[in-house]
């Protein structure tokens, strides 16, 4: 569903429905789909964080870059927690944050498409330390993409998994 400027409350300039563009003049809560974003205001226009997912939302989703023309650059902690039937999430090149635990509980996750890696691999996934990382990756991720490379974890495993881990299928 697409969010409409006449939709909105008084926390946006009215004007902007004649030229176009939102101005955030206070801090505010939207849902598109099954996402739920929080837009903070600041001197450049404002920024948009990521802070929950509906936990029946199915397939794959794809994070946007803009939330009403500013851009989406953190998903808070424990954003997707629970988020235990999507597939695939894209996450786009805006996003400069990724909470710990963020994807925690995402067991049906197949593809994973992020910009960056924060601290290590299962720090997204909820583990408080390196040393237990790797046992909170969801053993049904097969394909992790990070931006200029690629760890299918089918077929060439590139982060160290325990011997007493079940292999990845």
């Amino acid at each position: 569903a697409a969010l409409e400027h006449t939709s909105y409350s008084s926390q946006y300039d009215t004007a902007c429905n004649e030229c176009g563009e939102v101005r955030i003049v206070e801090g505010v809560t939207l849902q598109d789909g099954p996402l739920t974003f929080d837009i903070i205001p600041d001197e450049n226009g404002g920024k948009v964080f990521i802070t929950k997912c509906d936990t029946s939302a199915t397939g794959a989703i794809s994070v946007p870059s803009t939330l009403v023309g500013v851009p989406v650059i953190s998903i808070n902690a424990y954003a997707f927690d629970g988020c235990k039937y999507l597939t695939e999430i894209v996450i786009p090149d805006t996003v400069v944050t990724i909470g710990q635990g963020a994807f925690r509980g995402c067991d049906s996750l197949f593809d994973l498409d992020i910009p960056f890696l924060p601290k290590y691999l299962g720090y997204i996934f909820g583990a408080t330390s390196d040393y237990l990382s790797y046992e909170s990756v969801p053993r049904s991720l097969k394909n992790l993409t990070i931006r200029g490379g690629k760890i299918d974890a089918s077929e060439d495993c590139s982060w160290p998994v325990p011997q007493w881990y079940p292999p990845l299928l």
